[in-house]
């Protein structure tokens, strides 16, 4: 998009204005992914939907290589198939959440806002660069003591209903 260098905020800035096409037009959108041009398969469906198709995912690739390359997502931005797996799970999410929301399947208290930005912060957040782990302080030995009270803690203080 014109005007949004960030590779991240390109990519949310797509998949925003996708998901808002898609609840603003709930009837295009269903026809344009449902079994009326898709159940004969890819290669029967109009050229123009293929030609929509293989554009959405060249703009979605580019911003993946685009972020790949200034080093804020962990792809390689020379492999066609990482990139094109790294496209397809951005825009799968972003198509199946507009799904859920057409068919008025989030509960009810969570706004549209709230549920896109929600999704926008995981997949992007999936895309980025893997956190290095901080190294950890070097053993110690512990007495037989102290060494029951750290696995207490760890075991028993966190159990929770989850």
């Amino acid at each position: 998009m014109a005007g949004i260098d960030d590779a991240e905020a390109r990519l949310a800035a797509i998949l925003r204005a996708y998901m808002h096409i898609g609840l603003e037009n709930p009837a295009l959108y269903r026809l344009m992914f449902g079994p009326a041009l898709s159940s004969a398969g890819t290669a029967a469906r109009p050229a123009v939907a293929r030609a929509a198709g293989a554009d959405a995912r060249a703009v979605l690739e580019d911003v993946i290589r685009c972020g790949a390359r200034s080093g804020a997502f962990a792809v390689s931005p020379d492999d066609p198939k990482a990139l094109a797996l790294a496209a397809l799970s951005p825009w799968s999410a972003a198509h199946g959440l507009t799904m859920f929301m057409i068919d008025r399947i989030p509960r009810p208290d969570l706004s549209v806002d709230e549920l896109i930005g929600a999704l926008l912060r995981m997949v992007v957040a999936g895309l980025r660069q893997p956190r290095t782990e901080q190294p950890r302080p070097a053993a110690t030995h512990a007495t037989g003591a102290e060494r029951i009270t750290r696995w207490s803690r760890r075991h028993l203080s966190s159990r929770s209903s989850c």
